[in-house]
């Protein structure tokens, strides 16, 4: 099955995979495109739908693709009556992936801004949508998702959170990651992810034996000024970190919504975290439960169908 429709100015096409779910394809009036995915629950009229969005890295065997934890969040909820949408990042597909166009317009507000695209035409484009949206989002994907939520809180009915720093900006959190390295992986980020882009005159032992924090800082006001797609840093452009690194989850305690908020006390940003529920502890925020499992860190890896199905059974009782 093809369908194919206009809707102010913009052309949506859905191609129909396997297991309900279909291809999405939204043609912008600038020639891009923003690509998806979207799951239909079975033999059900009326359902919400819930945004999935991804962490900065899915699965480097995937391209950057969305498309593997797509078929992992379908797996787990494919006998909820809910629906599953996921948008992948410009230029990233699940075979193929064009740099070029990743690199062009990979930012979180770029994200943001392409699932806000996509959500506005859900009422135009799924049948039995009934307006609601529940949003979820691991690492990178939860600042996408709580952005989402402060802008749609009347339609969002629960956030979750799976592995976001918390506390911390993005600037911070990139701190603390180096900080917690052990002393030959500091050695091989200075080597060669920092000193590469240095002059001559700063290397070696000045740069290796330099403060971590006062390097970093340096760095994020170089990109500040210099938001550019063609220059990377710390595996990811400089337009990506000029956008990202004052970013942080603290809107959270300002939202009236139900919110599930998960981390493993191995990952480095657990003590943000633990400084998140603090803070939320003090502002009486109880519509904000922290879940924590002790011997995980930041990738779920074979615990992912754990933490999502203790996920699902605190969304079942919503």
């Amino acid at each position: 099955m093809h369908i194919k429709l206009i809707l102010s100015s913009l052309l949506f096409s859905f191609s129909l995979l396997s297991n309900q779910s279909e291809s999405i394809v939204i043609s912008q009036p600038d020639g891009s495109e923003i690509r998806g995915y979207f799951h239909k629950p079975q033999q059900c009229a009326q359902f919400p739908i819930m945004i999935v969005c991804q962490g900065s890295y899915v699965s480097q065997n995937e391209l950057q693709s969305c498309k593997p934890l797509f078929d992992k969040i379908v797996r787990n909820f494919a006998t909820e009556p809910i629906g599953i949408l996921a948008i992948e990042k410009r230029g990233s597909y699940p075979d193929v992936c064009d740099l070029i166009e990743f690199n062009a317009y990979n930012t979180v507000s770029n994200r943001i801004t392409d699932n806000l695209t996509t959500i506005h035409a859900l009422p135009d484009i799924i049948d039995g949508w009934n307006g609601k949206l529940i949003l979820i989002g691991g690492s990178e994907g939860t600042y996408v998702a709580t952005a989402l939520a402060e802008q749609l809180q009347d339609q969002v009915t629960a956030l979750l959170l799976i592995a976001g720093a918390g506390y911390q900006s993005f600037k911070q959190e990139l701190i603390t990651d180096f900080k917690l390295q052990p002393w030959y992986a500091r050695c091989y980020i200075r080597l060669f992810i920092e000193l590469p882009h240095q002059p001559w005159y700063k290397k070696w032992f000045i740069r290796m034996f330099g403060n971590t924090e006062r390097q970093v800082q340096r760095q994020f006001h170089v990109m500040q000024e210099n938001p550019t797609p063609k220059l990377m840093w710390a595996g990811q452009t400089y337009q990506y970190w000029a956008d990202a690194q004052n970013r942080n989850l603290l809107t959270i305690l300002e939202l009236n919504i139900p919110i599930y908020y998960m981390m493993g006390c191995k990952d480095t940003g657990f003590i943000a975290g633990k400084k998140l529920q603090e803070s939320a502890c003090k502002a009486n925020r109880n519509n904000i439960t922290f879940v924590w499992y002790d011997h995980l860190g930041h990738d779920l890896g074979d615990l992912f169908d754990t933490v999502i199905q203790d996920a699902q059974e605190w969304l079942s009782k919503l």
